[in-house]
């Protein structure tokens, strides 16, 4: 694995912050977790204290499902901004067609059964593809 948690470190040579941070996380090994306690990942997450990221971002979304984190936070910028999404973000048969190649060429585990299928994060993709349903529909894309 690349050392992707260089890109967060925190300071120049002169003590100024390198770059406002945004951190998305499910589980408590993602990169923006070590803002929360290594005790509470521990206590709330199975293995949490083996796996708890010690990287801290300025920002934490915290989610059921990372992607719906980075989905959600793409859609608030957007309506922010006063920008339309493409429609083809939310294209859920892409979506699916995505996930099955990541499984079948990746290959791409589920993230809690550990388990070589078309799941996120032990969800159906139906289940995992409701909140983004929902957000394509708030931005009426």
């Amino acid at each position: 694995m690349a050392p992707a948690h260089r890109l967060f470190e925190r300071n120049h040579n002169d003590g100024r912050p390198a770059l406002t941070t945004i951190g998305i996380g499910d589980g408590g090994n993602e990169i923006g977790m070590g803002k929360i306690s290594p005790g509470v990942i521990g206590r709330n997450i199975p293995n949490g204290e083996l796996i708890a990221c010690r990287v801290p971002t300025d920002h934490l979304i915290v989610c059921g499902v990372s992607n719906w984190g980075a989905y959600a936070l793409a859609a608030g910028v957007a309506l922010v901004r006063g920008a339309k999404l493409d429609p083809a973000l939310f294209d859920l048969e892409k979506e699916r067609e995505y996930l099955r190649i990541m499984v079948e060429q990746g290959p791409l585990v589920d993230g809690v059964t550990a388990q070589q299928t078309v799941t996120v994060d032990g969800l159906s993709f139906e289940e995992y593809a409701k909140p983004l349903v929902r957000i394509r529909d708030i931005l009426g894309v």
